[in-house]
C-alpha cells in the first residue's frame, strides 16, 4: 500500500512543474490519475514503475557524464518497461 502512495505522491507532485512549461495541464492531470490508477492496481507494474525511476536517475548521471551512449541504452530500457505498464504511461512519460 506505501507503494501506491509513493506513486501517487511522485505524480503528483510533478503537476505544479508541469504547469509553467505545458498548457494542457487538465489533460496531463487526468492522464496521470489514470496512469496512478492503473499502476495502483498491480503490484508488478509498481516495481516496473520503481525500475523507470531508478533508470531516470542514470541518465542524468550519464548525460552528466556526456555519456550519449549510455544514456541512448537506458532509455531504450525505459521505452522497454513503459510497454509494460501500458499506452497510457507511455503517452504520459513522453507528455513530460
Amino acid at each position: 500500500m506505501n507503494s501506491v502512495l509513493i506513486v501517487a505522491i511522485l505524480v503528483i507532485s510533478a503537476m505544479p512543474v508541469l504547469a509553467q512549461d505545458q498548457p494542457n495541464v487538465a489533460k496531463l492531470k487526468a492522464d496521470a490519475e489514470n496512469v496512478v490508477e492503473i499502476i495502483s492496481g498491480d503490484k508488478r507494474k509498481i516495481e516496473t514503475y520503481c525500475e523507470i525511476a531508478a533508470l531516470d536517475d542514470q541518465i542524468d548521471g550519464a548525460r552528466q557524464e556526456q555519456d550519449t551512449e549510455k544514456a541512448r541504452e537506458l532509455y531504450q530500457k525505459i521505452d522497454e518497461f513503459g510497454s509494460e505498464l501500458g499506452p497510457g504511461f507511455v503517452a504520459l512519460a513522453y507528455a513530460l
